[in-house]
């Protein structure tokens, strides 16, 4: 696995058609979605070269789902979501093309879903919570990391500096939807006037880097969010279910973010 984690508690398995088969099946139920059997290829990637060559992905699009010979559970699960929204129509990347907040609401699909299924590793607010304290590794466990991930010691710690700083603006923007949401007596429309400014200063910062730094701060949103809606008691199945009539209606994915993840965060139930 050439030094990658898994964020959920999930083991690494053998991944082929027949194992990819039960977990589209096991995504159909927990999204509430109609079981059926599907058609896709599946593709076997390489991390040969070390720690990031390879990114799990699904493109349902394209029909096809990307995953190691031998994966977590969990990045199965996750990209699975992908693909069963996909081929329902409900896949936003697909319906609405990608942009920031069809993303968004994409990735907190597959991580409600997969996080219902497995939980994760560490809260994501207490792993975001003690990356922005930037207690960097010593000399010591940069060795350890360099042994683990086949990577330079000082390429680590650059990368993790780097990670450091995508986290501030993602604290930024995590800020702007508690702020958005505390003006409940307010429409939606009106409550993200209030925190446009936020919002344009994390998209300059987001569409300015580079892929892996995007995909790193929308998972972690993504996780974020979606840990807050699980403790709102807020399931999969209810967020799908508001996505396809989202779609019905033709609200956009900006709408669709701050109506059906956003509110639903970080407005506390009682």
């Amino acid at each position: 696995m050439k030094g990658r984690v898994s964020p959920y508690k999930s083991a690494i398995v053998d991944i082929d058609r027949n194992y990819i088969d039960e977990v589209l099946r096991r995504c159909s139920s927990v999204l509430g979605l109609p079981e059926r059997r599907y058609d896709f290829e599946l593709i076997y990637g390489d991390d040969s070269a070390g720690f990031g060559s390879f990114v799990p992905s699904a493109q349902p699009g394209l029909n096809r789902i990307a995953l190691l010979r031998q994966d977590y559970e969990g990045s199965a699960f996750h990209e699975a979501v992908h693909y069963v929204m996909g081929q329902n129509g409900l896949f936003l990347m697909c319906v609405e093309g990608e942009n920031l907040y069809s993303r968004l609401v994409d990735e907190t699909v597959a991580e409600l879903a997969t996080s219902e299924v497995f939980g994760y590793e560490i809260s994501p607010a207490n792993f975001l919570e003690e990356a922005l304290k930037h207690d960097y590794p010593d000399s010591e466990e940069l060795k350890k990391l360099a042994q683990l991930t086949y990577l330079e010691p000082q390429y680590i710690m650059a990368m993790l500096r780097k990670e450091g700083e995508d986290f501030e603006v993602v604290k930024g923007f995590i800020d702007a939807e508690t702020k958005y949401a505390a003006g409940m007596l307010m429409s939606s429309g009106e409550r993200v006037q209030t925190v446009l400014r936020e919002l344009h200063d994390f998209q300059a910062y987001f569409y300015s880097q580079e892929f892996r730094s995007q995909t790193g701060m929308a998972s972690m949103i993504a996780r974020y969010n979606a840990e807050r809606m699980s403790r709102n008691n807020v399931h999969a199945r209810k967020l799908v279910s508001w996505i396809d009539d989202g779609i019905n209606h033709g609200n956009t994915s900006t709408q669709m973010f701050f109506e059906n993840v956003a509110d639903h965060a970080f407005t506390e139930k009682s």
